[in-house]
């Protein structure tokens, strides 16, 4: 069945499939094919006991990149956990290696029920991870590909699409944090799930609801299981106003039986959704709900951790205010050298990272310079072209280029 369907794919969407694998594996190739791996290693002499041989090992005092510390000092072990409890036959409930013991499988961000997770499971850790990253870029530019094709985007568009979402400053500063980049690539698909259960996408030559439902839930689902509930919320935000964007957009096609019956529709993928993720979400629920940080900063204080106002110019300029590889830049708005990242002196090492930013985790909002001309080419004036047939149900361009826009100013 499978290489039946495989039969009726037009060989030049499987080439781009395939190039959309290959253009990540390329980016990553010394930790995937080569002989590095994504680790950072030299990260963990910088603490007690390994810091005691951080001369013998020939590591040097100050960290190539110390933003990247997450992946050696949380994920490595929770990924060493998982594997012995399989080794060992067991369900990794509880950790007893820290503190006292604690909850395990309920924290999620393991993304130890990901079925990509696989990966670390059947090959070595230290290449498992660059392997883990390029499955999810690859997950995220098919999915894209797939978003834009299904709004009736020509292969161009939705290859360039595809590219810009999978190697977006986003995505590849994001890998640090393994569950992350495993969430955020399943946003289009379901948007496209949304997109098809609102049209009725024929499935089978008859208009059908009930597959685009099942696999946008499947698709929550898995977002759920990969393990960062942050993304999920923001997916859940996003699907939300994509609905609604399109449901205001059918008022004049439909009745509002038929509306009610599309917003059941989609309150039902959400439910399978949260469903298919309960054995993640639910146990993750609970134990958030006794987390002893919840109340320790105050609402001002949160609201202060956002960019600043001249952290707007890293949207086109990324390296502004220095890079957290290179340890020093030159501040053009005081007109001084300054350093970037960790200084170590007389054993005691001062921290810099929030005062520029964590321009390559959390804070990476470099957009793509071709990403906005691109954009702002699609604002503007087209003479009359012959298009792609709309189906039923669907929008004109200029509305989902709209919706695009929108979406876009309040992300900001």
């Amino acid at each position: 069945m499978i290489l039946s369907l495989l039969r009726r794919v037009p060989r030049s969407d499987l080439l781009i499939c395939l190039g959309l694998f290959l253009l990540p594996l390329a980016f990553f190739w010394q930790v995937t094919l080569g002989n590095r791996t994504l680790l950072p290693a030299d990260n963990i002499y910088q603490y007690p006991p390994w810091s005691a041989y951080r001369a013998e090992m020939g590591v040097p005092d100050v960290p190539h990149n110390m933003l990247v510390s997450d992946l050696v000092l949380e994920n490595y072990p929770w990924k060493q956990f998982i594997r012995q409890s399989i080794a060992n036959r067991e369900i990794p409930l509880w950790n007893p290696y820290l503190f006292s013991g604690v909850p395990f499988l309920a924290a999620g961000q393991h993304s130890a029920l990901y079925p990509f997770s696989v990966i670390y499971y059947v090959m070595p850790l230290e290449k498992a991870y660059g392997w883990f990253t390029v499955s999810q870029l690859w997950l995220a530019g098919f999915l894209m590909y797939l978003f834009m094709r299904g709004l009736s985007v020509r292969r161009v568009g939705a290859i360039f699409a595809a590219i810009a979402y999978q190697l977006s400053a986003f995505f590849v500063a994001s890998v640090v944090f393994q569950m992350v980049i495993a969430a955020a690539a399943w946003l289009p698909f379901l948007l496209l799930m949304v997109e098809f259960t609102i049209r009725q996408r024929p499935l089978l030559g008859r208009p059908t609801v009930m597959p685009w439902v099942m696999l946008g839930g499947i698709g929550l689902g898995l977002c759920i299981l990969a393990g960062h509930v942050e993304f999920v919320y923001y997916s859940l935000l996003v699907m939300g106003f994509w609905s609604a964007c399109r449901l205001i957009g059918l008022l004049r096609q439909k009745t509002l039986n038929q509306l009610a019956r599309t917003a059941f529709a989609l309150i039902a993928l959400v439910v399978i959704g949260l469903g298919v993720g309960a054995v993640q979400f639910v146990p993750l629920f609970e134990l958030a709900s006794k987390n002893f940080r919840e109340g320790s900063a105050s609402f001002e204080t949160v609201r202060d951790y956002a960019y600043k106002p001249r952290h707007t110019l890293e949207f086109l300029i990324p390296n502004l205010y220095g890079s957290p590889a290179q340890h020093e830049y030159f501040d053009l708005l005081s007109g001084t050298q300054k350093t970037f990242g960790w200084q170590r002196g007389n054993d005691s090492v001062t921290d810099t990272y929030w005062e520029v930013g964590k321009n390559y985790v959390e804070g990476a909002c470099y957009v793509g310079l071709l990403t906005l001309v691109l954009a702002g080419i699609a604002f503007l004036p087209h003479p009359p072209t012959p298009s792609p047939s709309i189906e039923r149900g669907s929008l004109p361009f200029r509305a989902y280029r709209f919706i695009f826009a929108l979406l876009a100013i309040i992300s900001l």
